[in-house]
């Protein structure tokens, strides 16, 4: 996984605000919405477990 996102504080900044903006949405505690989870290919572990 390291070497995926560029050394630079902006871009780290960019993918923490997209994760938290994704798990907002998709990772509910009552009914978590995996599969309709962009995420859910390979990256989400707790996705991948629910197959």
């Amino acid at each position: 996984m390291r070497g995926l996102i560029p050394r630079d504080l902006y871009t780290y900044k960019l993918v923490h605000a997209s994760v938290v903006t994704i798990g907002k949405k998709y990772c509910l505690t009552d009914n978590p919405l995996c599969d309709e989870c962009p995420l859910r290919g390979g990256v989400c572990l707790y996705a991948n477990s629910r197959k």
